[in-house]
């Protein structure tokens, strides 16, 4: 088991690891210069759900600050 961990989301909402426990959890930690793999995540994410699997995936940035984050949920949106 992972330890848990609490960040706080784009909409300053307090989330935790632990929020999840008992679900698949993806983690994916990245910053604005590495975005390659968000097309197979995005993939991914369709798949598990298509076939009614309740995944949860947490993409931490480790390196921008909010305003990036902010133009990359934009971007994906």
């Amino acid at each position: 088991m992972a330890p848990n961990f609490t960040l706080t989301t784009l909409a300053d909402k307090r989330v935790s690891l632990s929020d999840f426990r008992g679900k698949p959890v993806m983690l994916n930690f990245w910053h604005a210069a590495s975005l390659a793999e968000t097309p197979s995540i995005q993939t991914f994410y369709a798949a598990q759900q298509a076939s009614g699997k309740d995944v949860v995936i947490l993409s931490v940035n480790i390196a921008d600050d909010a305003s990036i984050g902010r133009q990359f949920v934009h971007y994906l949106a």
